[in-house]
């Protein structure tokens, strides 16, 4: 219910105040699990990718941001998971895979943290090894901003096609090539 209420008042906030545009969204499935893989540069990425996507879906936090009390409540009703930041306890991967499993789409930031400087980073070899473990399909997503001072800044969100990494074995190698191909996937996203 809260998820939901929530949804409701970010809706409002992001078409009114931010002015969100989405391309693409056909290319997200309605159901079944999925990790939708954006870009990361603002606060703000993980309630606009909600917003966007349009289905009820669960996000990563890190652990820290539980400790308070009542955020860490209110974390938990609007579907984030928590997890140890710098790279994933068997805990927390166990968490995600067991949510995806579930047939729930899951938002995990390919680069693991937010750009300093507003170009899409490096990926971070997790993503992969998740790709792998949970044998879940990829959408990559672009967000773009566009920050101008006379006006609110207005944001774009494009869906890419849904990627598929079968029969890929599970070793270090397969997961970074996974993330390298991810994160090629979403700065294609941004010449179209």
């Amino acid at each position: 219910m809260i998820y939901f209420i929530g949804y409701r008042i970010l809706w409002l906030l992001a078409r009114g105040v931010f002015c969100l545009k989405t391309y693409g969204r056909r290319n997200l499935p309605q159901k079944g699990k999925v990790i939708i893989a954006p870009n990361h540069m603002s606060y703000l990425d993980p309630p606009i990718v909600g917003v966007a996507v349009r289905r009820e879906i669960y996000s990563l936090g890190k652990k820290g941001l539980f400790r308070i009390s009542l955020f860490g409540k209110i974390l938990k009703a609007i579907n984030v998971l928590s997890i140890k930041r710098g790279g994933a306890s068997g805990s927390s991967l166990k968490k995600v895979i067991e949510c995806l499993n579930r047939g729930e789409g899951v938002v995990v930031f390919p680069e693991g943290t937010r750009s300093r400087d507003g170009n899409i980073g490096k990926a971070k070899r997790g993503i992969g090894l998740l790709v792998v473990k949970a044998k879940a399909p990829v959408l990559p997503v672009l967000i773009e901003y566009n920050y101008n001072f006379f006006n609110f800044k207005s944001v774009k969100v494009k869906f890419g096609k849904l990627l598929y990494y079968n029969n890929f074995p599970e070793n270090k190698e397969s997961y970074e090539t996974i993330s390298n191909d991810i994160i090629k996937q979403i700065k294609k996203l941004k010449e179209d």
